[in-house]
């Protein structure tokens, strides 16, 4: 995989996972791909990251509480500006979900 240091507007620029099971999911991937999982972080709510030769490939997390279980794989896209993306997106007809942080 190629490495970058910097992203082009529109272009995906990170994968996240969203599992019912993390244990699983990780021995999964780690398996399939030949990622490293690190160990879920407590301090970031159990969220981890799968590296490849040391370079970060995509990150993952368990269920979020409250919601329904389940088990996605999330892509998100480069923009130079959320705030104007998200407004754009909704002025097309898209749904916004989760506001830009």
């Amino acid at each position: 995989m190629p490495q970058r240091d910097t992203t082009t507007p529109g272009a995906p620029c990170w994968v996240q996972l969203t599992s019912s099971d993390v244990t699983r999911s990780r021995d999964f991937y780690s398996r399939l791909f030949g990622w490293v999982a690190d160990e879920p972080s407590r301090e970031f709510g159990g969220y981890f990251t799968f590296t490849k030769n040391g370079a970060p490939i995509a990150g993952g997390m368990g269920a979020i509480p409250g919601e329904a279980p389940s088990d996605t794989w999330s892509v998100y896209l480069s923009t130079d500006d959320a705030g104007k993306t998200t407004e754009l997106a909704a002025e097309h007809g898209g749904q916004v979900l989760v506001a830009p942080m």
